[in-house]
């Protein structure tokens, strides 16, 4: 991994707007996940209050799964601390889904200078915000993704992390990397603007799809380690079975979207090594800690997990449209 030379430090930062996806938060168990995430914002923020200008959140939401007036409430405070600092908006995307809301954030955010991408229940860890704008130091950096990690709440999220999610590299530099997660990222806004996610007959796939063409335009995707953010998992019997039937049902979706583009060029799209396997299942071992007790609940978590996976794809086989249609029913799903 070759690091990103970086430039002498403007006594400002750049301007910037933080899109955030609001989920259905009021309709889960999870709300600590965006205060958590609203607080820590708030907190970075005002750390570094001296050397911003024209800050901007925007919480995009359905009014269909929540009122207005519920999401005011709640996010007003959270960011009471920093509410002078930064311009708050609301934005109803009614009948529109997850990606459709990121590019209606950036259509009707203000023209500043990057465009930060954040979801409800993700929490970013302490230096997120510096560590995003500090990445676009140098002006030939067009898009910066974080770390995204499995935080190990409990027994299944220690257990699904042995076999999902990358563990974060041991590195203290910014490093071209192929790839992005859509609520950890951050793009200049006329790259966003000129590339936004792509509009697909399907649920998911947009962000693979994105990513290939930024590539194929010759836009390098920059990795910076100093990025990270949690984010969730199962925590109840429910939540791992919906969570393991739509990763079954995502991976051919995935797959059928991106048969649109030739990838075969992109450096990551490749299938893995033998030892490259070996390499990340020694990382993810060490990232959890493989005690007795986490060893004997992965021989009943990942093989009901594998199960759960194939019944998606054999739904997926018989039903394409299966995905779309829970998603438009409102199925709580992990996404």
């Amino acid at each position: 991994m070759q690091s990103v030379p970086k430039l002498k430090q403007e006594l400002k930062y750049p301007s910037f707007s933080i899109v955030i996806e609001w989920g259905r938060i009021f309709q889960s168990d999870e709300k600590w996940r965006p205060h958590s995430m609203l607080q820590t914002l708030c907190k970075q923020i005002i750390g570094i209050e001296k050397k911003i200008s024209n800050v901007e959140i925007l919480i995009v939401f359905n009014p269909e799964e929540a009122d207005l007036s519920d999401v005011e409430k709640f996010v007003m405070k959270e960011l009471e601390p920093c509410i002078d600092l930064i311009q708050l908006r609301f934005i109803r995307a009614p009948g529109i889904l997850y990606y459709e809301m990121k590019n209606l954030g950036v259509k009707q955010s203000s023209p500043n200078e990057i465009i930060m991408f954040v979801d409800s229940d993700i929490v970013p860890d302490d230096g997120w915000l510096v560590g995003m704008l500090e990445s676009f130091e140098n002006p030939e950096v067009k898009v910066v993704s974080g770390n995204t990690y499995l935080g190990l709440h409990n027994i299944i999220a220690k257990v699904l992390a042995l076999i999902t999610f990358q563990p974060i590299p041991d590195v203290d530099y910014m490093y071209e990397r192929n790839h992005f997660y859509g609520q950890n990222v951050a793009f200049r806004r006329k790259t966003i603007l000129e590339h936004p996610f792509p509009k697909l007959n399907t649920f998911h796939g947009q962000a693979d799809v994105l990513i290939n063409d930024l590539v194929s335009n010759n836009i390098k995707i920059y990795r910076q380690p100093k990025i990270k953010a949690d984010h969730p998992m199962p925590i109840t019997l429910r939540e791992f079975v919906t969570w393991g039937l739509v990763q079954g049902l995502v991976w051919p979706v995935k797959r059928k979207a991106l048969r649109i583009r030739d990838t075969s060029k992109i450096k990551g799209n490749n299938p893995s090594t033998f030892r490259q396997i070996i390499s990340r299942t020694r990382r993810r071992i060490r990232y959890v800690g493989l005690s007795p007790k986490v060893f004997i609940a992965a021989c009943g978590i990942i093989p009901a997990h594998l199960f759960l996976i194939f019944i998606g794809i054999i739904l997926y086989i018989f039903w394409p449209n299966s995905y779309d249609y829970m998603i438009r029913k409102k199925w709580r799903m992990w996404i």
